[in-house]
């Protein structure tokens, strides 16, 4: 089978890069994927190993500013690369219905009409979380114009939990084209890891709360400010994004000494491994990967009730939930985990049980499935 995946992004999404990576030895994998100006492709976040198993089809791009990353073709190789992938590949897999590449793709699509088109929609913004009145308005006004024609010719509207299903209908999919598979773990990359709080800086003793990610606002990076105020514990973060220099400035603001900006890393099985918690206070998310990695640790996870982030976390079973930007709430499961380390593992260990449904394993032949 020949399959090219279009990464919407500079930035490689997980999903991609482990797909390639359990695919790429026995099928034919292409990758269409932005790159800034006189740069290579982005590979820092994710298995760059992996990525060697693909043909890579680069083109140039520069991103509009703002909190979103929305990268905007600047060279002919655009239409040169997309017309190359959709004459050469059986199967085009394409994530997300509101970057200029995704709507190249399905136009594409009606020129090459043999060929399987799979979009796979991790989030619905406007609908699935809010990003302000007036970026959520435009993205009303885009489904309500477009969404008919966006929807209608991918053969597959492909989601990662039951969850989102509300919100694809909301925003114009239709059921027939509805297919739910969850996006996969590799658990055995998470066994290898080392403990490396020595190397940060971080006694044995202190409890230490993680996050991995991008340094925007969905992420909700300042609430976990304000809710590891005045707490003897510790906050790692690990990440870089536009607004990094915003959050940096704020916990010097509040006088935050038990706040670490590690930016940008590639061992986050290791950081992972030398953690007690994974905090995750986000504004909006599909299936987040980084909660996936935290559970394949046995790491105790708290993260706000949204997207398909209920279909992992189960609150006061295998961690909490908490309302979107609810301060208190967080801080007072932050307290619970880290007044009783014995709990907190325990939520850990059911986290680990829970996210073997999840492995890559279970999952491949799914999405094997899909694409034909």
């Amino acid at each position: 089978m020949r399959i090219c995946y279009i990464n919407p992004t500079f930035l490689i999404r997980r999903p991609v890069s482990e797909l390639i990576d359990r695919l790429g030895d026995k099928d034919e994998i292409g990758l269409f994927v932005p790159k800034k100006l006189f740069k290579k492709v982005d590979d820092k976040w994710h298995n760059d190993s992996a990525l060697r198993k693909a043909k890579i089809y680069p083109y140039s791009a520069l991103s509009l500013p703002g909190n979103f990353e929305w990268p905007i073709p600047i060279t002919p190789m655009f239409f040169i690369n997309l017309f190359r992938v959709f004459l050469r590949y059986d199967v085009l897999h394409m994530w997300a219905y509101f970057y200029i590449n995704s709507v190249f793709a399905v136009l594409a699509k009606l020129f090459f009409p043999g060929k399987r088109l799979i979009m796979s929609c991790d989030t619905f913004p406007g609908y699935s979380f809010s990003s302000g009145k007036l970026i959520d308005s435009l993205f009303f006004l885009y489904s309500k114009i477009f969404g008919w024609f966006v929807f209608s010719v991918p053969d597959k509207v492909h989601l990662y939990g039951k969850s989102m299903i509300n919100y694809a209908r909301k925003a114009g999919v239709k059921k027939k084209k509805i297919i739910v598979i969850p996006t996969g773990i590799n658990l055995d990359k998470f066994k290898q890891a080392k403990d490396i709080r020595e190397s940060l800086g971080i006694s044995e003793d202190e409890f230490v709360i993680i996050y991995a990610g991008l340094m925007v606002p969905r992420k909700g990076i300042d609430v976990m400010l304000k809710a590891v105020r005045k707490m003897d514990v510790k906050l790692v973060l690990a990440g870089d994004g536009p607004k990094k220099k915003e959050y940096v400035d704020m916990a010097q603001r509040l006088k935050l000494d038990n706040v670490i900006f590690l930016g940008w890393r590639k061992d986050i099985p290791s950081l992972l491994k030398s953690a007690d918690m994974l905090l995750l206070p986000s504004r909006g998310e599909g299936l987040p990967g980084i909660v996936m990695e935290a559970m394949a640790s046995g790491l105790a996870v708290a993260a706000s009730d949204v997207g398909c982030i209920s279909d992992l976390i189960k609150d006061g079973e295998n961690g909490f939930l908490c309302p979107v930007d609810d301060v208190d709430c967080f801080v007072r499961k932050i307290k619970k985990m880290a007044g009783d380390k014995e709990m907190c593992a325990e939520l850990g260990k059911k986290g680990y049980e829970k996210i073997k449904e999840f492995s890559w394993e279970k999952l491949i032949s799914e999405y094997k499935g899909m694409y034909v």
